[in-house]
């Protein structure tokens, strides 16, 4: 006999089920919400809530949403995602948070394969899957259970995150938190890169006892917009990760010396993205400058031993040490070639 999962989850009790509240911020969102809220009433876990925070669009994005009589909305003026996200766990009444970007993919056993970990083991605070960048929505990607599971403490997850291993990243994508352990921070207001911040603050602050579960299963589609930031034409804001990058070296300050080469590596990927952009698009000569010193600040930290674990970074390393007009031509060639500008 074919088993259809969902109808089985139906046929349980409810309340055996923890909540997840389903933080969502949106913006101008028009093009994609209804296919992701369509997703998400897909779910076959029974027992969520979707909050949705609207930051202020001057599109249809509100009255799409007020058709999802099952969506809790919300609303605030044009404040950022950070401040959405914050309102978003302010309002949550579920147990276990998960956030989910209005334009994103998911499958319908999304919630379950990633709740289904904590219903077994009590000292579970983050379960995280693994997410696909693309460029439509593309559901054969997705798998049909959770596959391996390995389990970590908070410094050793962190390391993986911003090594990039295991098919995940320092974002928020593909993951639940119980709320217990998400309300230990707060989204940074007026930061992009807002979720690299909270993600290694978050961790740092976790106790060293607690367990976090990296399945196999990818879960989590991320859909790469031409208007997003990696993928549109430098700007000044994105000097923010000057600021992120320097709180998150002081964060870390007293981590494990693991923990503090993981990061260094990190930073040196996000911040060379940025740099190759702002002299792509005509940054200004002092935006460059800042830039590029602090690269060169960070590739002294980290010393040229780093191509023995990461040779991306080990090369990026390299350039940094070449003379400025060189290594100008270098990152950018680089980049061209690795981002396809």
């Amino acid at each position: 006999m074919i088993v259809n999962v969902q109808e089985v989850y139906k046929l349980m009790d409810f309340n055996n089920r923890p909540k997840v509240s389903i933080i969502m911020p949106v913006y101008n969102s028009a093009q994609y919400i209804r296919a992701t809220l369509d997703q998400i009433r897909k779910q076959d876990y029974p027992n969520y809530e979707v909050i949705l925070i609207d930051d202020g669009s001057s599109d249809d994005t509100i009255e799409i949403v007020e058709q999802y009589s099952w969506v809790v909305l919300k609303t605030q003026n044009h404040l950022g995602v950070a401040e959405a996200r914050n309102l978003g766990l302010h309002s949550a009444t579920g147990n276990f948070i998960a956030f989910i970007d209005s334009d994103d993919f998911i499958d319908a056993n999304y919630l379950s394969l990633l709740m289904d970990p904590f219903l077994t083991n009590s000292r579970l605070v983050l379960s995280i899957g693994r997410f696909v960048p693309v460029k439509k929505r593309e559901p054969h990607l997705f798998s049909k259970n959770a596959g391996s599971q390995s389990f970590f403490n908070p410094t050793g997850a962190l390391k993986e995150l911003l090594l990039q291993h295991r098919g995940t990243d320092v974002g928020l994508w593909g993951r639940i938190f119980t709320k217990k352990a998400a309300n230990k921070c707060s989204f940074a207001s007026g930061l992009i890169f807002e979720d690299f911040d909270f993600t290694v603050r978050l961790l740092t602050k976790l106790d060293e006892d607690s367990q976090i579960v990296f399945l196999g299963a990818t879960v989590y589609e991320y859909l790469q917009r031409p208007n997003s930031i990696m993928h549109k034409k430098f700007s000044s804001e994105e000097l923010n990760i000057l600021r992120v990058s320097k709180r998150l070296l002081s964060v870390t300050d007293s981590s494990p010396k693991e923990i503090k080469r993981a990061l260094n590596i990190k930073l040196i990927s996000a911040v060379s993205g940025v740099y190759a952009r702002s002299l792509i698009d005509g940054g200004t000569l002092a935006e460059q400058d800042e830039l590029y010193n602090f690269l060169r600040y960070l590739s002294k930290r980290l010393g040229i031993s780093s191509w023995t674990s990461n040779v991306k970074t080990f090369v990026l390393t390299v350039f940094f040490k070449l003379p400025k007009r060189l290594s100008k031509i270098a990152i950018v060639t680089s980049y061209r070639v690795t981002k396809q500008v």
